[in-house]
C-alpha cells in the first residue's frame, strides 16, 4: 500500500510504524545488553555480600590469582638474590600474610560497593522498566489517534454516530 494511501486509511503519521518498530528493536537490544549485564554484576554482588569464601573465590579468582603471583614472585626473587640471614627467612614466612592481607582488604573494599551496587541495579532496572512502559503507551495512544484522525477512522465514528442517532432514547419514568 503506498504511503499516500496508508496515510488516509491509518492517519497521518507514515514513519509511526518504522518509529515505533525501531524503537521495538532498540527497546529489545538495549533490555538483552541490560539484562546479561546487570545479572552479571548482580550476581557479583550476591557473591560478595553472601559472605561465603567460596563464593567470594570465585568471583574475584583473577584477581585473588594475581595478588598471589605477586606473592609468589616475591617469594622466588627473594629465596634467589637475598641472603639466607634470618631475616630474609623471617620475611619470607610473612609473605604469605601479607598476601592473604591483601586479599582480605580487597574483599572489604568491594563489599562496601556491592550493597551500593546491587540497590543501583534493582533502581536502575525499575526506572527503565517504568520509561519503556510510558514510551509505549505513548506511542500506542498516537497511533489510535493517528486511526482517529484518518478518514477510515471518521467514517466509521461518524457511521456509528449516525446509526446511533437512530435508536430510540430511553426515558425515566
Amino acid at each position: 500500500m503506498g504511503a499516500f494511501l496508508a496515510s488516509i486509511l491509518t492517519g497521518s503519521n507514515p514513519t509511526l510504524e518504522t518509529d515505533v518498530s525501531r524503537a521495538g528493536d532498540l527497546s529489545n537490544y538495549g533490555s538483552k545488553i541490560g539484562e546479561a549485564d546487570t545479572s552479571t554484576a548482580s550476581d557479583f554482588y550476591k557473591a560478595i555480600l553472601s559472605g561465603d569464601p567460596t563464593k567470594i573465590g570465585q568471583v574475584l579468582s583473577p584477581q585473588i590469582a594475581a595478588i598471589k603471583g605477586q606473592g609468589q614472585q616475591m617469594k622466588e626473587t627473594a629465596a634467589q638474590f637475598g641472603n639466607r640471614s634470618g631475616g630474609t627467612n623471617a620475611w619470607l614466612q610473612t609473605a604469605d600474610d601479607t598476601t592473604l592481607a591483601q586479599i582480605n582488604k580487597l574483599i572489604s573494599r568491594l563489599t562496601g560497593g556491592a550493597a551500593r551496587g546491587l540497590e543501583s541495579i534493582g533502581s536502575e532496572g525499575l526506572n527503565l522498566g517504568l520509561d519503556a512502559n510510558q514510551q509505549q503507551a505513548a506511542l500506542a495512544q498516537q497511533r489510535m489517534q493517528n486511526w482517529q484522525d484518518s478518514i477510515l477512522g471518521q467514517g466509521i465514528t461518524g457511521a456509528i454516530n449516525y446509526g446511533t442517532s437512530f435508536l430510540p432514547v430511553a426515558h425515566e419514568g
